[in-house]
């Protein structure tokens, strides 16, 4: 639907920096396609969205802020809208930045949130709220988002997570981990920050129903002493999915209702001055709303004469409080003391716990099968009813490549559908390629601060990744080498992500970036102080004592503080190596930082790289009448060389790879 070129340039004002932008990005009042009466709006995967967001002084710092606001849009192909929001802030430890990640969702109505609009954008899920993420320690604001994509090259060549489940209705788009694409966002007509519009953890995504007892999706922080070891620490870890769900927190509810004086001492201290008189019986008297400020006391006389006294009295109730995601707690079962049989919340609360209960005992069983003397066949047919094979190997590749080293602890997500076998999918990838989530330095591709060890041993042996490394380790190897084979384990592709994000992006968005928010580690030098110089090599990190203030320091000297090495070059005391953080990052970084990551995997891995790939724009007529067919890294044939890696395959059996 073509919508008014007036109509929709009298919504906006023209002399905002947003209305500029959009301008010059292509709007044109007159030939734009107002959706906003739409209450379905279904568009393609925008290269760079650009949006306002009114009616509010600034932006929400907390979660549960509720701002009603306005929210525009244009999506840079002709598409435009304005809609009502519901506006939070979004995240856990990223709530620390000033720059904050926000949660939209649509409204139809006055911000009641009852009525809403669906989006269907792309390739996504059809959703009525997204997630926008500021990625404040990211110098891309972006390298989570160019992960998902990665990674959605990774498991391109399996059924989806969904059939694999044996799900017979499938909404094929339900990817079950997050895709996003960049956007500008302004508020109130002025630059506010570049930001990754995301899908949310939300179970259209995963393919789930909210009332299926078996549909369980966990989020939270899942180690040894949270989880894995048959304990749950219920407040550790947050359940998304089912919904509806009752907790076995007992909550005390406040009840009023008139009840009659019957106390002899009572009774005598009525009279008509402290009493309203009714003309209706008590069970009417208790029909109405009734609070602690409602009349106190009334005086009844019945048909047969009778007077009768009334008070206002105040009760209180307790019952099993909802389950709040946002502050876990312990799911109710049978055993609770307000337990309902009769309500079907509570029976399917119940039987989600047993469910978790039994996920958390999976360690304890594998581990007596292990002592008992199974076999390795044995281990492994018990491992795979259990969990996901096929979803775990693909996620230790890929984390190994792109040291994931925060996807091992939180930041994974784990999902079922039939309450026995778990699957596991990404979230949260702001910690890759040597990325650290303070944003205060990056990492060399060699070394991790978690475990001093570019392999991770530490991390991947925590929880179902640990029975996976130990009874499929070969799967692991093969699939890592069947992967670089195939070019979506290569610089050159991986490459292709991050330069296609930061062309989308702009470099006029990073300059207005790097002022807005100049306090952004990732946008400034490290400043050290005298005497003083970091160590890029940190091998053998945990050999040094960690910095003190007391001491003394010697040219020479060594220690560690905050993640880092320091060096003393001279004499000092009581002077921190450091008074500023940061570190400028650029592609160029990143690209060498995927070269020595591979080589190491490689190495790891016993990968033979074949000699480099051949890059072309085009292929010459000689060529092309000895080619088969053209396929991409998921192996589906195409047309013409596309951009990235394409494996041309010739009628001889000769296979060759190229990238344009």
């Amino acid at each position: 639907m073509f919508g008014e070129g007036v109509a929709v340039s009298q919504t906006l004002d023209i002399t905002t920096p947003f209305y500029q932008k959009i301008v010059s990005e292509g709007f044109d009042s007159l030939t734009v396609i107002d959706l906003s009466s739409e209450s379905m709006i279904a568009i393609d995967e925008p290269r760079c969205a650009y949006v306002n967001i009114t009616e509010i002084e600034a932006m929400p710092i907390e979660k549960n802020d509720d701002m009603h606001a306005w929210f525009e849009c244009y999506d840079g192909n002709g598409n435009y809208f304005k809609k009502k929001i519901i506006l939070n802030a979004q995240g856990n430890s990223s709530l620390v930045f000033v720059k904050k990640n926000f949660a939209v969702d649509f409204c139809e109505d006055d911000w009641e949130g009852d009525e809403t609009a669906d989006f269907s954008i792309g390739k996504w899920v059809t959703q009525d709220a997204f997630h926008f993420k500021a990625y404040y320690t990211d110098y891309f604001r972006g390298i989570a988002t160019i992960g998902y994509k990665l990674f959605d090259d990774v498991v391109a060549d399996h059924d989806s997570y969904l059939e694999r489940a044996g799900l017979e209705k499938i909404d094929r788009k339900a990817r079950c981990y997050p895709d996003g694409f960049p956007c500008i966002v302004y508020l109130n007509g002025e630059y506010y920050g570049i930001f990754a519009w995301q899908l949310k953890k939300h179970r259209k995504n995963t393919g789930q129903k909210k009332d299926n007892p078996n549909h369980i999706h966990i989020d939270g922080t899942f180690d040894g002493a949270t989880f894995w070891i048959g304990t749950v620490d219920w407040t550790n870890i947050e359940v998304r999915n089912p919904k509806n769900l009752i907790s076995a927190t007992i909550k005390a509810i406040p009840r009023y209702e008139y009840v009659e004086i019957t106390d002899s001492t009572e009774l005598s201290q009525m009279n008509d001055s402290c009493c309203v008189e009714t003309f209706v019986p008590l069970k009417d008297l208790n029909t109405e709303e009734l609070t602690d400020t409602s009349q106190q006391y009334y005086k009844f006389v019945a048909t047969e004469g009778d007077t009768l006294y009334y008070k206002l009295a105040k009760f209180a109730e307790y019952k099993q409080a909802e389950y709040k995601g946002d502050e876990p707690s312990e799911l109710v079962d049978e055993k609770s003391e307000y337990y309902d049989a009769s309500d079907p919340d509570h029976v399917r609360t119940a039987a989600v716990k047993r469910t978790i209960l039994r996920a958390s005992g999976y360690w304890d069983e594998l581990s007596a099968l292990e002592r008992s003397g199974a076999d390795s066949l044995a281990m492994r047919s018990a491992i795979a009813e259990r969990y996901d094979i096929v979803g775990i190997v693909d996620y230790v590749v890929f984390s190994l490549v792109t040291s994931n080293y925060d996807g091992f602890r939180k930041n994974w997500q784990w999902l079922t559908y039939d309450g026995v076998k778990w699957f596991l999918t990404p979230y949260d990838l702001d910690g890759i390629f040597g990325n650290v989530w303070t944003g205060t330095f990056v990492m060399p591709a060699d070394w991790s601060w978690i475990n001093d060890d570019y392999r991770m041993s530490g991390l991947i042996g925590n929880g179902p990744t640990y029975w996976v490394m130990t009874y499929y380790w070969q799967d692991i190897v093969d699939r890592y080498c069947e992967l670089r084979s195939r070019g979506v384990f290569s610089v050159e592709h991986i490459m292709q992500y991050v330069n296609d994000w930061s062309s989308r992006v702009g470099e006029e968005a990073y300059d207005m970036e790097k002022q807005k928010w100049a306090d952004s580690y990732c946008y400034n030098e490290l400043v050290l102080n005298p005497n003083w110089q970091s160590v890029e090599d940190w091998t053998d990190y945990y050999s040094f004592a960690d910095y003190e203030d007391s001491l003394t320091y010697n040219a020479g000297d060594t220690c560690r503080s905050d993640y880092r090495l320091w060096v003393a070059t001279g004499t000092t005391t009581g002077v921190k190596p450091y008074s500023r953080f940061g570190y400028i990052d650029d592609a160029s970084r990143v690209e060498k930082w995927i070269t020595d990551r591979l080589a190491l995997e490689d190495s790891y891995f016993g990968y033979d790289a074949p000699e480099q790939e051949t890059r072309v724009s085009t292929l010459s007529s000689e060529s092309v009448a000895g080619i088969e067919g053209i396929y991409n890294t998921s192996g589906v044939r195409v047309r013409n060389i596309s951009r990235g890696l394409n494996i041309i395959r010739y009628k001889n059996g000769d296979i060759k790879k190229v990238f344009r």
